[in-house]
C-alpha cells in the first residue's frame, strides 16, 4: 500500500503591504475582509486552499498600525503564515469655530479686541493654530484674517474672517 500524503505547506505568492484606511469620527476603523485574490495570493498541490484572517473582518481597529496575521491552509492541514500591516490613519482635518459675528465692524481709530477662534480635532489634537493677517484700524477697509489649524497627524483647516473698519462718526 503506498499512501501519498502531502507534507509541504502552501506558498503564498503575494500578500497586500501597509492597507491604508481612514479612521472615523470615534478615531477607528472597521477590518475589512482580506482573504481574498485583492490581498493575497497562494498556491498549493493540495487544494483547495483556506485562507483566514487574524483579527477577523468587522473587528474595530485602533487608529495606528495594526499587524495582521492571515493563514493559509491546504487539504492536509499544512499552513503558511502572512503577516500585514493595516493602518488607520487620520484623515479628517480639525474643526475651527469663530468666536463673535462674521464679519466683524471696528470704529475707524478705535481698539480691535480680536475674538479669536476654537480650534478642536477629534482624534489626535490640535498641533499648531495660526492667525495670518492684520487689522489697520487707521483707515477705511476691510480686512481679512486667516485662522489655520493644523493636527497631530497633519491635517489642515483653515476659516477666514473679515474684519471691516469703517467711519461712522459724524464730523463735529
Amino acid at each position: 500500500t503506498v499512501i501519498v500524503h502531502d507534507t509541504t505547506p502552501p506558498t503564498i505568492t503575494w500578500s497586500f503591504t501597509n492597507l491604508v484606511l481612514a479612521a472615523d469620527t470615534n478615531c477607528s476603523a472597521v477590518m475589512p475582509e482580506v482573504t481574498g485574490t485583492n490581498y493575497i495570493r497562494a498556491t498549493d498541490l493540495s487544494e483547495p486552499l483556506t485562507i483566514v484572517q487574524s483579527p477577523t473582518n468587522g473587528t474595530v481597529l485602533p487608529e495606528g498600525t495594526n499587524a495582521i496575521l492571515i493563514t493559509v491552509l491546504d487539504a492536509y492541514g499544512n499552513t503558511a503564515y502572512s503577516t500585514n500591516l493595516v493602518i488607520v490613519r487620520d484623515e479628517t482635518p480639525p474643526v475651527i469655530t469663530l468666536n463673535g459675528t462674521n464679519p466683524l465692524y471696528v470704529e475707524l481709530g478705535r481698539t480691535f479686541n480680536e475674538p479669536g477662534v476654537v480650534a478642536s480635532d477629534g482624534c489626535s489634537g490640535i498641533a499648531s493654530l495660526t492667525t495670518n493677517g492684520t487689522v489697520n484700524i487707521g483707515a477705511v477697509s476691510t480686512n481679512e484674517l486667516m485662522y489655520v489649524a493644523v493636527d497631530r497627524s497633519g491635517n489642515t483647516n483653515s476659516i477666514t474672517r473679515s474684519v471691516i473698519v469703517q467711519d461712522t462718526t459724524p464730523p463735529t
